[in-house]
């Protein structure tokens, strides 16, 4: 997994078998704005791997609850 200034923040090897499902979770901090990428290599034989991807962006709490009057209309 790399940023977007191309520096690789994650990484993960595995050996898939013929049929078999792996998955990898992976959690990054202070994520910045821009195209992240995310690159599969097959090193050996020419076997077809299909990648489903599923990004979720969690934001923290505010440390309180938001004004419920929008400003100049309090």
């Amino acid at each position: 997994m790399n940023d977007p200034n191309e520096e690789e923040q994650g990484t993960h090897t595995e050996i898939i078998g013929d049929g078999q499902d792996a998955s990898w979770n992976y959690d990054q901090y202070n994520v910045m704005e821009g195209i992240w990428i995310l690159s599969v290599v097959i090193d050996q034989g020419t076997d077809n791997i299909d990648v489903n991807h599923d990004v979720t962006i969690k934001y923290l709490a505010e440390e309180s609850e938001p004004n419920p009057f929008p400003v100049g209309e309090e």
